[in-house]
């Protein structure tokens, strides 16, 4: 059986910046967390898995076909779900509207009722323009929007990004609980915190490399590691 995604030697360049240098992995079920500093080739992989930025070499496989370099409505007919980094939401769309745009598209598990049932404080604000939501909300929307597309698999782009702790605790119970519905997340952080919180492996990206694929708890328990891989410690 091929892997729900499979990346071999990928290389992606910015004019003349090598900026993923011969990226390889695979991801077949849970939470598997790409986890690195800024500038390190995270989002790229990112987009570049969705079609949205040039391979240059290398391979990106969904459940064992070729989507490289596809056009990204095709990657995400393949399954894939994408938040990107930002959020990317319309200010001037309600709620309601976000979610309508994707109803009945697909066919599956997750519908508006059952995105409003896992985010009640959307339903409670489905009225709402998108521009008026607070950070917390915006991040709801665009994950509520990606399940709309009914994926087997969802890439979530620094989902934690200019959150506050007080919220990004409840989205890590948010994102259990979809690896708990059986969603396969790839999840790309940097909020070491949160990485440890939520996933089963932990990639770590230095440099447009992957340095290391660890359990989460080994990565915790050594502060040498985490300032050898990332530069930080939990404690900083």
């Amino acid at each position: 059986m091929s892997a729900l995604l499979s990346i071999d030697d990928l290389h992606v360049y910015y004019a003349s910046a090598h900026v993923l240098q011969g990226v390889s992995f695979e991801h077949d079920g849970g939470v598997l967390c790409l986890l690195g500093r800024n500038g390190m080739g995270k989002t790229t992989l990112a987009r570049s898995i969705m079609g949205l930025v040039p391979v240059s070499d290398g391979e990106v496989r969904v459940r064992g076909d070729a989507v490289t370099n596809h056009a990204p409505h095709r990657v995400a007919a393949r399954g894939v779900g994408y938040v990107p980094q930002g959020r990317d939401i319309y200010p001037s769309l309600t709620v309601d509207e976000h979610l309508r745009m994707l109803a009945g598209r697909t066919e599956g598990e997750w519908t508006m009722p059952r995105v409003y049932e896992l985010f009640p404080r959307l339903e409670e604000r489905r009225t709402v323009h998108a521009g008026h939501l607070s950070g917390g909300e915006q991040q709801m929307l665009a994950i509520a929007r990606a399940l709309m597309t009914n994926p087997s698999l969802m890439i979530m782009d620094e989902p934690s990004e200019g959150l506050a702790p007080v919220i990004v605790e409840p989205l890590i119970e948010k994102l259990r609980t979809l690896a708990a519905s059986g969603m396969a997340i790839l999840l790309i952080e940097q909020n070491l915190r949160m990485a440890t919180a939520v996933a089963d492996e932990l990639l770590i990206m230095v440099s447009g490399r992957l340095e290391a694929r660890i359990p989460p708890r080994e990565l915790e328990a050594d502060s040498a590691l985490q300032q050898q891989l990332l530069g930080v410690t939990m404690n900083d």
